[in-house]
Order: structure tokens, then C-alpha cells, then sequence
């Protein structure tokens, strides 16, 4: 089954992000505000996870670890620095599928 989610924003423009899980966005049955707690507006809306998103994500994280696992140290480091730096550059266009 091929998922696929799309970043929305709400009312006011308020940012509502989907779940990447295994490599695919998916959006979420319901979503809980996030409130500001000095002004008291919301600010955005989080996904909250199902019973079966958890096992979904468990299971992929599982099937990565040998993967990982096979990687040194600093090889692991880099690619969680440069996702960083990806992540950083493309944060205004993510996700659209």
C-alpha cells in the first residue's frame, strides 16, 4: 500500500505535519494543537500516532538496525550530520508526498 501524506496548514496558518514512517509520509487520523503557553494561541498541530503506526515504525526501525549496525561510528555521524544539513535546506518545501 503506498502512503503519502501532505504538509497542510490549518486555520491561521497553522503548520499540521504528517508522520514519516519507513521512509513515507502518512498522515495522521487526529491531531492534537500545540499551544503556545505565553501568548495561548496554537501554533501548530502534531500527529498522533496509532497502535498500528507504532508497530509500522518499530518494525522499520528493526529491519534498519543491521544496516546501521554495519556502518563505523564516523560513517553514522556523517550521515546524521549532512540529514541535518538537508533537512535544514529543504524545510520549506517538505513534505509534498
Amino acid at each position: 500500500m503506498k502512503e503519502s501524506a501532505t504538509l497542510t496548514l490549518a486555520k491561521a496558518d497553522i503548520l499540521e505535519v504528517p508522520m514519516l514512517i519507513d521512509g513515507r509520509w502518512r498522515n495522521a487520523v487526529r491531531y492534537s494543537d500545540i499551544v503556545d503557553p505565553y501568548r495561548k494561541k496554537i501554533v501548530g498541530r502534531a500527529p498522533e500516532s496509532t497502535l498500528a503506526d507504532l508497530d509500522d515504525a518499530i518494525t522499520a526501525a528493526v529491519a534498519a538496525k543491521s544496516v546501521i549496525a554495519g556502518m563505523p561510528g564516523y560513517g553514522r555521524a556523517a550521515l546524521l550530520r549532512r540529514v541535518g544539513v538537508l533537512l535544514t535546506e529543504r524545510a520549506d518545501t517538505m513534505p509534498k508526498s
